[in-house]
């Protein structure tokens, strides 16, 4: 081979070369590899705990009940906006007689106690089963958690009625001190027995709490609690994750958690 061909073939294999290289990055401009997809923040959280569930015979000759469970959520930055569960009631033939799905909510690092009362079925209930069955994980705002607070003034006593068809009750006063009026606030009540037992449930709400205003709440138990109410348990919540609870017009602005009070 004479040098003349030589210098040819290799002119010829730069440029090769060069259209090769030139083409390729052509093709990875008009064409650019798909991103990599975003991890899923939520993928690695803990589940919904379920520390204690219950149900409560109130009147067994009518088949009527009261169902309670406590949930908690061990995760610090997320909570949930809605999740929800289901309870299968089933009697003693081991058939389930009835279902009732629910829906809460409950904050980051926070726990949730849910009450569905009454219930009444149609024959009695020898056991129940409980599960979460969906959660909407959300992320708290940093800057909630400074200026809501919900104080109970009065210290809860379960205190028995003399009034037909009310057997005791639980009544309390709140006071809201936030900046800010608040359209909801749920409570949950639970009677305990000296052992920590829970002999009884209720739950209420009030709506369109004025901030700076104190307002009362009332629970009633119309049928008679088996055993000796030793200790009372006042749960307040509200969902920090609908801004629509949220009344900005006056004051600072600023949320908080509900205090959890027993």
């Amino acid at each position: 081979m004479d040098l003349r061909l030589k210098k040819q073939l290799i002119v010829a294999l730069i440029f090769f070369v060069l259209v090769g290289f030139s083409g390729f990055g052509l093709f990875k401009t008009l064409v650019p590899p798909k991103p990599s997809p975003t991890p899923d923040p939520t993928a690695n959280l803990l589940p919904l705990k379920i520390a204690k569930a219950g149900l409560i015979p109130v009147d067994e000759d009518n088949f009527d009940y009261d169902f309670f469970a406590n949930i908690i959520n061990d995760n610090p930055n997320y909570g949930s906006s809605l999740f929800t569960y289901q309870v299968e009631f089933i009697d003693q033939n081991g058939v389930v007689v009835d279902t009732r799905n629910g829906k809460s909510y409950i904050m980051p690092g926070a726990s949730r106690f849910v009450v569905e009362s009454p219930l009444r079925f149609n024959s009695k209930i020898a056991q129940f089963r409980f599960k979460i069955t969906d959660t909407k994980w959300d992320q708290l705002d940093p800057l909630i958690g400074e200026n809501v607070q919900i104080l109970l003034q009065t210290k809860p006593v379960f205190e028995l009625r003399d009034i037909p068809g009310v057997f005791g009750v639980v009544a309390g006063l709140l006071r809201n001190l936030s900046q800010f009026n608040v359209s909801n606030v749920d409570i949950s009540v639970a009677l305990e027995d000296a052992n920590g037992q829970i002999l009884g449930v209720g739950k209420t709400s009030i709506n369109t709490f004025i901030m700076g205003t104190t307002r009362g709440f009332e629970t009633r138990w119309h049928r008679p609690i088996s055993g000796d109410v030793s200790k009372v348990n006042i749960y307040t919540y509200t969902n920090l994750f609908n801004l629509e609870n949220i009344d900005r017009t006056e004051g600072s602005g600023g949320i908080d958690r509900f205090q959890e009070i027993q």
